[in-house]
């Protein structure tokens, strides 16, 4: 199994392997280092590691 690792700025990652992809704390919106819009993204599992703003923007819209 591979799994790839996509890191999207602040503290915004992506897990995939193939079958599953985790986004962890999805700050999309307003995040510079970001290349890709909420929008864009398709995953089977969000995980927040905290309420704040910047790790969970974008985590309702993309749920």
């Amino acid at each position: 199994m591979t799994l790839k690792i996509t890191f999207h700025g602040h503290s915004t990652f992506s897990l995939s392997d193939g079958t599953s992809n985790v986004l962890i704390d999805p700050f999309f919106t307003g995040n510079p280092q970001a290349k890709v819009t909420a929008d864009e993204i398709s995953c089977t599992h969000v995980l927040l590691s905290h309420g704040h703003e910047d790790h969970m923007t974008d985590a309702v819209s993309i749920a």
